[in-house]
């Protein structure tokens, strides 16, 4: 057979297993999030345990102790917000009345943005409609049509049932995680034995091995970090503005940065609204906007990006890609770990020889 003729075949072969494989992936996204939640726990706890074994403390001991206390951690927060998160929640129906008042006295004062929008686009469709030398109609206002909105128990049941499924993906991940710090190196021992008998084949899987461990906990450092520091950040500044339940709504913006870009968008959408209930004033909520728009872009885009370019030395628009992949792949869940994946990627391609021209293309 002709070499043009077999690189053809082996492309074509690879071609369809790496389709075969991201549809499995996303097929077996329910299995998979779990399990790649856990090892990347696994893997940013594993110093700790570390550290507590080289003190005589028994691996399995250590790892218990690390995740009671890891535990006890997201409980103690938990119990710190529980009077904020239900007083919030009781005043939600007052709330909506509220936004809902604000958004009808806009539209009662005359003339605003929005109508001046409404207009120009009305006026557009007359203009297109005479382009196309059609006679502009007026177009009559159409009845009001009866709502059909889902009712209130359903939006708890779909809500409820969704908690509850990432309740369930949390609790096997670190589930997972523990075991996998009490087994210790086990697992990467079985690695090293399955990279081949040679001597080579096995230094490279270790230095893979090793570069991945430091890898994977400097961005699950820098992120829980910056996100801390987020929270924190907020946190003071809304107490200093005077924004009511400062700490509830820091802790909601350091969660939702948890989720690259989007999240920003959203905790800033979130605090103005907020804002624009206790206040009643538009100048403020788009203050407060402005404030979580800044301190996430500052901590969160331009010290967080530096830092992990430090780290991870990947371009921004490979970040950016894989980041828009895995969330495509694995929805939320895909944004928050595609960094540490893409992370583990970039260790591989670096050491594996077929994989130089990928890893020069996404480094930086």
């Amino acid at each position: 057979m002709h070499p043009r003729l077999w690189r053809a075949r082996d492309i074509g072969i690879v071609s369809i297993a790496v389709i075969a494989s991201i549809a499995a992936a996303k097929i077996a996204a329910p299995l998979l999030i779990p399990v790649v939640l856990g090892l990347l726990g696994s893997y940013a706890l594993k110093p700790v345990v570390g550290a507590l074994e080289r003190v005589r403390v028994p691996r399995p001991l250590g790892a218990l102790l690390v995740m009671m206390s890891l535990l006890a951690a997201i409980a103690t927060t938990a119990w710190w917000l529980a009077d904020d998160v239900s007083n919030a929640v009781a005043e939600l129906p007052s709330a909506a009345r509220k936004l809902r008042s604000i958004v009808h006295q806009w539209q009662e004062t005359g003339s605003g943005p929005i109508s001046h929008v409404q207009e120009a686009a009305t006026e557009l469709g007359k203009t297109a409609a005479e382009v196309a030398g059609q006679k502009p109609a007026e177009t009559p206002r159409a009845a009001p049509q009866p709502e059909t909105a889902p009712s209130l128990p359903t939006h708890f049941a779909e809500n409820a049932a969704l908690v509850v499924g990432i309740v369930g993906q949390v609790s096997i991940a670190l589930l997972l995680a523990g075991l996998m710090l009490a087994d210790g190196d086990g697992f990467r021992r079985k690695l090293v034995r399955m990279a081949g008998s040679t001597l080579t084949r096995r230094r490279i899987t270790v230095a893979i091995l090793d570069e991945i461990d430091t890898q994977v906990q400097r961005q699950l450092l820098i992120i829980v970090g910056v996100n801390l520091l987020i929270a924190l950040t907020c946190w003071l500044a809304f107490m200093a503005a005077g924004l009511g339940r400062a700490a509830l709504w820091a802790a909601l913006v350091g969660a939702l940065h948890f989720i690259p870009y989007a999240g920003t968008v959203i905790s800033t959408v979130a605090i103005g609204a907020v804002a624009l209930v206790q206040t009643g004033s538009a100048a403020s909520a788009f203050g407060f906007a402005a404030l979580t728009a800044g301190i996430a872009i500052v901590i969160g885009f331009l010290l967080m990006g530096w830092w992990q370019g430090r780290a991870v030395r990947m371009n921004p628009v490979a970040t950016f890609v894989a980041l828009l992949f895995f969330g495509w792949l694995w929805g939320l869940w895909g944004l928050v770990i595609g960094g540490p994946l893409m992370a583990i990627v970039k260790v591989c391609a670096d050491r594996i020889e077929t994989l130089k021209r990928f890893s020069e293309l996404i480094g930086e």
